[in-house]
């Protein structure tokens, strides 16, 4: 009991300290819809997107290293920092030259403010990581508090005071994230030279934790390909226009996102500890049916009542989006499922696993949106999400048993999984009644799923 009352604990800091990268972004897409036209916010929406791909590769995703290297006994945390702090910022400095000559060559604007947020997100990953690393679980909470008030505020007083447009919105991002950056750096006083310390202890680090750090690379891009690639589909075949539609439905499921990556996050570092226990796999099974059925009863009730939500927090012109919210909601359930069980490469630092069932994802996630689109539209999106992040956590469950094995309901899952669909394809009949009837069924669902959670909350 002690180990789930503290995954709740850290999960809800976790939670808190995604606000700034999750509610508060979802929230000023939604903000946005009432400024920005279909065909602006799905420019906005592609550069941000091209950012986030940039990020991992530009710093070599050394932020995960570090926060992996920092769970471990025996290390010093200041040889590990500094580590992090060489690969980080040689290769800022590297990719800012790369830009310079690149950016003026590109037909975009607020191409200043692009890169200066570029350089900003790469190090915002890395501070929270070391915060992670360091255990400082209140300031990793209070950051993600203080960058979504900030990004909310400045979104807002931006628009309403200038004429940037969706620059008003990277403005908004840049000084949020570099206030954040500032407030991890001096409450902990993270201040030390990259070339300080014991220098032989740095280089044995620096080899290891750098070849962890690039096979995470893959997995991280193929995320980003499965979830961003129909983007570059929907704007080759159907246009900026449908680029923007796309770009609210996708909010919805990012606030799904959310809470997988509020989990998943107290659950890596709860995941590695307990990696050698001699009940692990009892106890990997446990958390894994609880996770399993918290994320479809939320699916379920959030399928019939998106809808509503959509009418109240966005522009009519987005309204259409509902329609093609309920498979990408589908394809979330297995991203954090595949998510869960990909820790047993993070416990066992092989995370070569990581890399080719993200490949193999992100194959499907293609084809599928190649042979799709033209034919079902927007609708392909999300069926193509649904397909990829199946298949990713399909070749995860077979290929982690040599590293646990989890015990799976195989029946109530295919029983969940076909009430998803069910409602998935309920939702397009354009009924009230029978969204009124699903919403119904779905809380009853939710309540009895997680009931022993609940009556552990209430304890």
């Amino acid at each position: 009991m002690k180990r789930e009352k503290s995954l709740l604990i850290n999960s809800g800091l976790y939670f808190i300290g995604s606000l700034g990268k999750g509610a508060a972004s979802v929230i000023v897409v939604f903000f946005g819809s009432f400024f920005l036209g279909p065909s602006e916010m799905g420019g906005y929406d592609l550069v941000i997107s091209t950012i986030s791909l940039l990020q991992p590769v530009i710093i070599f995703e050394i932020n995960d290293g570090i926060y992996r290297w920092l769970l471990e006994d025996g290390v010093n945390s200041w040889d590990v920092i500094r580590c992090g702090y060489r690969i980080v910022f040689r290769n800022l400095a590297v990719a800012a030259a790369v830009m310079a000559i690149l950016l003026p060559l590109l037909p975009v604007r607020h191409r200043l403010l692009i890169g200066l947020l570029t350089a900003v997100n790469c190090l915002y990953p890395v501070f929270q990581q070391i915060t992670r690393g360091l255990k400082h679980h209140q300031i990793f909470a209070r950051s993600g508090i203080l960058n979504s008030i900030l990004l909310l505020g400045l979104s807002v007083l931006l628009v309403a005071f200038t004429d940037l447009g969706a620059g008003a919105f990277y403005l908004a991002q840049l000084l949020a994230g570099a206030a954040t950056v500032l407030y991890l750096l001096f409450s902990q006083k993270l201040f030390c030279s990259p070339w300080g310390g014991d220098s032989e202890a740095i280089r044995r680090i620096s080899g290891p934790m750098q070849r962890y750090s690039l096979l995470m690379i893959p997995n991280y891009v193929n995320q980003w390909l499965m979830k961003t690639l129909d983007k570059y589909f929907i704007l080759f075949y159907l246009g900026t226009w449908s680029n923007g539609i796309y770009t609210v439905a996708h909010r919805f499921p990012d606030m799904l996102v959310m809470i997988n990556s509020m989990f998943y996050s107290a659950w890596v570092e709860q995941a590695i500890v307990e990696y050698g226990s001699a009940d692990r796999d009892r106890y990997f099974s446990k958390v894994y049916l609880a996770y399993s059925r918290l994320l479809f009863s939320i699916v379920l009730l959030a399928i019939p009542l998106t809808r509503y939500v959509l009418s109240v927090f966005a522009g009519a012109e987005y309204f259409s989006a509902y329609r093609y919210v309920p498979f990408l909601y589908i394809g979330v359930i297995f991203l954090g499922l595949s998510g869960f069980v990909g820790t047993g490469y993070l416990g066992t630092k092989k995370t070569g696993g990581l890399m080719w069932t993200s490949v193999a994802g992100a194959i499907v996630n293609i084809v599928v949106n190649a042979l799709l689109i033209p034919v079902l539209g927007l609708q392909a999106a999300g069926i193509s999400s649904c397909c990829a992040y199946g298949a990713m956590w399909g070749l995860r469950i077979v290929q982690t048993r040599k590293f646990f094995r989890l015990e799976i309901r195989w029946k109530e899952f295919l029983a969940l999984t076909a009430f998803a669909f069910l409602a998935a394809a309920g939702v397009q009949a354009d009924i009230r009644w029978l969204d009124g009837l699903m919403l119904a069924a779905a809380a009853v669902l939710f309540l009895f799923l997680n009931r022993r959670l609940l009556s552990g909350l209430r304890k």
